[in-house]
């Protein structure tokens, strides 16, 4: 996401908020979960964890903050519903209809989203971290990037991975990703495919006039390139292999050093 898409959004959410001084009725949550149909009701900070909501009728609902952790929504229509700032983490939303749904600033995270619908949904700010069955379109190539270098921080290398597979789906010019999964790659040993990704954001950087990462780039090249050498020099004389493994800590600044492009 842009910096000027994050301040929109930190602007906007509080004054969104703090339209909604009050919360869902008891009423109101035993009629949803005894009938599954509360088209327009009010379900503000409404606490539905882990509630059977299969085939549910929540069009146009408001579900600002609500905590739908763990529900199952499968089959829901939740088409043009309200759901800012709610958590669904973990939630089953195999295909929920969320047609122009409001998902600003909402929790997507380990959320199942096979088949579901999201035409004209509005996703800033919507965290969709290892989702499941996420549609081709939804979430942004920055938004990927930058889960990406988090799973890299935290040594979830697959996570990581998938993240800039996901990124660069998006934006196949977008060079950070290659760097970003270049460096993840080799964290797995896999030289020959982190150094191509290296070689592929070069080429990027370079046409695209940013010649300071562009030659960063090459230095890693040539530095994965040594350590190589070196590692194959240590085995043919019966050594431990090393090189590679001792440089992975030294990728970290070079990695991170793309952070403010997001």
């Amino acid at each position: 996401m842009k910096p000027n898409s994050l301040v929109l959004v930190a602007l906007t959410v509080p004054l969104w908020f703090s339209t909604t001084a009050h919360a869902a009725s008891p009423d109101t949550i035993r009629t949803l979960l005894t009938t599954k149909r509360c088209p327009k009701c009010d379900l503000v900070d409404a606490g539905l964890v882990y509630a059977r909501l299969i085939g549910a009728d929540l069009r146009g609902a408001n579900l600002v903050r609500a905590n739908l952790s763990r529900a199952d929504l499968t089959g829901a229509d939740l088409s043009g519903a309200n759901l800012s700032g709610a958590s669904l983490v973990g939630a089953n939303l195999t295909g929920a209809n969320l047609t122009g749904a409001n998902l600003l600033g909402a929790d997507l995270r380990d959320t199942y989203l096979a088949g579901a619908k999201f035409d004209g949904a509005t996703l800033q700010a919507t965290n969709l971290r290892r989702t499941v069955g996420l549609q081709s379109g939804v979430g942004s190539y920055e938004d990927f990037y930058r889960w990406g270098m988090e799973d890299y921080r935290s040594d979830n290398v697959p996570g990581a991975i998938e993240n800039y597979n996901q990124a660069l789906g998006l934006n196949p010019k977008f060079a950070p990703a290659y760097v970003g999964r270049a460096a993840s790659l080799l964290k797995q040993g896999r030289s020959a495919e982190a150094i191509a990704d290296a070689q592929l954001a070069s080429q990027l950087f370079k046409e695209q006039g940013n010649m300071q990462s562009h030659e960063t780039s090459e230095q890693f090249i040539k530095a994965v390139i040594e350590a190589e050498k070196i590692a194959k020099e240590r085995r043919n004389q019966g050594r431990d292999g090393g090189g590679i493994g001792g440089f992975f800590q030294s990728l970290v600044p070079f990695v991170l050093q793309f952070l403010p492009l997001l």
